[in-house]
């Protein structure tokens, strides 16, 4: 199991997505705790959410996939998948309003328990200031 080389292979494919504008590692990972006993959370944010949600075959691009879950939370999906080489990933799929500032008290919450960001082609990271606790 490559941590790092599947975080590599997840952000070499969002580069070349059009419609992905930014990818960012939250949790563990987002903090710099690179242990890989943890999921490897990522929010990928696109104004065509549902490019991913209803066909999200785009994780078989990272691995084998042996068990997959679809969860709702307000404007973020989150697709739950383990793969077979023991990674679990979680690709959470929202929009830009997710980032907008003042930000809503979820995001907020996520981003002040760690994030990194990894791409950010519109730099909507650029606003957000966000004490990490």
């Amino acid at each position: 199991m490559d941590i790092a080389n599947f975080i590599n292979d997840v952000e070499r494919w969002t580069r070349i997505q059009d419609t992905i504008h930014a990818l960012i590692l939250v949790g563990a990972y987002g903090r710099g705790e690179n242990n890989e006993n943890a999921a490897i959370h990522f929010h990928l944010i696109t104004t065509t959410p549902k490019l991913y949600t209803d066909n999200p075959s785009f994780v078989n691009n990272f691995g084998v996939v042996v068990e997959s879950s679809i969860k709702q939370n307000g404007i973020v999906t989150s697709l739950q998948i383990w793969y077979s080489n023991g990674i679990e990933a979680d690709f959470s799929i929202t929009t830009p309003i997710w980032i907008s500032t003042p930000l809503e008290e979820e995001t907020e919450k996520t981003l002040s328990a760690g994030y990194k960001v990894i791409l950010d082609k519109k730099n909507y990271f650029k606003k957000v200031r966000v004490a990490i606790k």
